[in-house]
């Protein structure tokens, strides 16, 4: 298959190249000078912040995989037009290039973070309330694929606290070099919210098997295992044999973010498979040794 990667040189983006490379011809967007032709990648110099030209796109191709996102994500007002045009303009007009080729399928990396807050597992149909600029840039994004439902198919994956080895200035990266420079952890309330983060890997399969759906699915990406922040900072603290320090502060709005993932396992055939401990000893170890 021809395949199309935005965000290829990301955290997710570069497991997709390693899984999918020397199987489809792969055509990967990038901000770099990279036009180096290796194992069927084709890099495409395109700054998804600009007018996309589609005169440097295939004239054919069977699937994209829209994982990019803006680098500003968390500045806000500054960079909103940055986000806004990375994140949803960017969209509109990959998918109006879809419906123009004849395009077979379209895969959107969204966010679990669109949900609107509540106490319990999220369901993919549950009620939606973005509370940030960036959420609502992928919320808009998810309006507008369902608009071009009818000319092909088209998965959103809502992902949820991915992790693993290279990751920067995420959750997991956050608290390990927290407890590694012992840096006080805030807990809400008695061991902070819970989350089912999942691990690369994991995620990188449940997006490469989205490649074979047919249909329009909106489905959930997390991993098995539910841990609150005070759990996962032990965790970390076993394996770097550190004791974390915490801060406790109290806030009765805090809640859980957990994923329902009935849909990633039955949809995508794609169960977890790396435990959160093993995912940690992963993650540290290759830190350790890079």
């Amino acid at each position: 298959m021809k395949i199309l990667i935005t965000g290829a040189t990301g955290f997710i983006g570069g497991g997709l190249i390693n899984s999918l490379s020397g199987k489809h011809d792969l055509y990967c967007l990038s901000r770099s000078k990279n036009t180096s032709k290796e194992n069927n990648i084709n890099w495409i110099i395109q700054d998804l912040s600009k007018k996309i030209n589609y005169s440097n796109l295939p004239d054919e191709l069977d699937v994209i995989i829209h994982m990019a996102q803006s680098r500003h994500y968390r500045e806000f007002p500054k960079m909103a037009l940055d986000m806004f045009n990375v994140n949803t303009c960017s969209t509109l007009q990959l998918l109006d290039y879809g419906r123009e080729i004849g395009l077979k399928s379209f895969i959107f990396a969204s966010s679990g973070g669109i949900y609107r807050r509540k106490n319990g597992p999220f369901l993919e149909g549950d009620s939606l309330e973005p509370p940030t600029f960036y959420l609502r840039s992928k919320y808009m994004s998810e309006c507008l694929i369902d608009s071009y439902s009818d000319f092909f198919s088209t998965v959103i994956l809502r992902y949820f606290f991915v992790y693993g080895e290279g990751q920067k200035n995420m959750l997991v990266p956050n608290l390990i070099n927290s407890v590694k420079e012992r840096k006080p952890i805030i807990i809400y309330n008695k061991e902070g919210i819970r989350i089912n983060p999942v691990y690369i890997d994991d995620a990188v399969r449940a997006t490469v098997n989205a490649i074979s759906l047919k249909g329009n699915e909106v489905i959930n990406v997390a991993g098995s295992d539910v841990v609150s922040i005070l759990e996962l900072s032990e965790m970390i603290g076993e394996v770097l044999g550190k004791e974390p320090v915490y801060e406790y502060k109290k806030d009765s709005n805090a809640m859980d973010f957990v994923a329902n993932i009935e849909k990633m396992k039955s949809k995508l055939a794609a169960a977890p498979k790396i435990s959160i401990n093993e995912g940690i000893k992963r993650t540290i170890t290759h830190e350790s040794n890079p």
